[in-house]
């Protein structure tokens, strides 16, 4: 196993366990009058420099800025992998570690190479890794779920409409094959628009069970009809799921009355 996949996989699997540990404490010599007290060498990044082995860490360890950026990703993935549940955690160490595999083709610095291989594009191209990843993390909060466990998301639910806007049933159980049967019936409006869905082509990935309904809509070109599929997620929240169906599609709406939807918020059924 290369070396930084070694010092990942110790720091994924306990929060930041190669922080670097401060020393203790000594007493402070006195400053003579008129002179400048030394100013503090800079702190170091979240792992343990006395065990980089490869240049990419070395090169860390030895960039302020740099060091600045790998604590700064550090502190934002422990808050991310606190926030989720087991299963979530897990999800979220896989992912780092695909990101920490991939670095080096990025940036075009094998593992194995010294540190004088990182000159100044490569470690631009570094620091931009750092801060799109932090980024990502840091967004990660508002787009997945802090339960990852499947159980969050199957079972049956109740969309949540204001007065008399209508409502909605919800139903998610396990189907052959390692798929999840979706029926979604919903009554929209005064005037009762209605949706109906009935599928068993949804996948679990990472906690969430994506959809891919197939249907049918109208080709202008051939001037018949031509399959595609309606995609959306069953997403956990802190009462039930969030159907997201994203940008309109056509396909979806070909389950739906003229005024008829079936996104939202839904709870989960007492």
């Amino acid at each position: 196993m290369r070396p930084i996949l070694v010092l990942a996989i110790l720091w994924l699997t306990g929060g930041v366990a190669l922080a670097q540990t401060p020393a203790p404490p000594t007493p402070a010599s006195p400053t003579p009058a008129g002179k400048t007290a030394p100013a503090k060498p800079p702190a170091g990044p979240s792992f343990d420099c006395t065990k980089a082995k490869s240049g990419r860490e070395k090169v860390v360890c030895a960039n302020a800025d740099l060091a600045a950026l790998d604590r700064t990703l550090a502190e934002v993935y422990t808050k991310e992998r606190a926030r989720r549940d087991a299963t979530g955690q897990a999800d979220l160490q896989r992912e780092q570690l695909r990101w920490l595999a991939g670095v080096p083709n990025t940036c075009g610095v094998p593992d194995t190479a010294g540190p004088e291989r990182w000159a100044e594009p490569q470690r631009k191209c570094l620091a931009d890794l750092y801060r799109a990843r932090t980024t990502a993390l840091a967004g990660a909060a508002t787009t997945t779920p802090a339960s990852s466990s499947p159980q969050s998301v199957i079972g049956r639910f109740t969309l949540v409409l204001p007065g008399d806007a209508g409502g909605g049933r919800l139903t998610v159980s396990p189907a052959a094959g390692g798929k999840y049967r979706v029926v979604i019936e919903t009554v929209i409006g005064p005037t009762a628009h209605t949706c109906a869905i009935d599928t068993t082509q949804g996948v679990m990935e990472g906690g969430m069970v994506r959809v891919s309904a197939p249907a049918e809509i109208y080709d202008r070109v051939t001037a018949g009809m031509k399959p595609a599929r309606c995609e959306f997620r069953i997403m956990s929240t802190m009462e039930g799921v969030k159907v997201d169906v994203g940008e309109f599609q056509e396909a979806c709406r070909t389950f739906c009355g003229m005024r008829a939807f079936f996104h939202g918020d839904y709870k989960r059924a007492k």
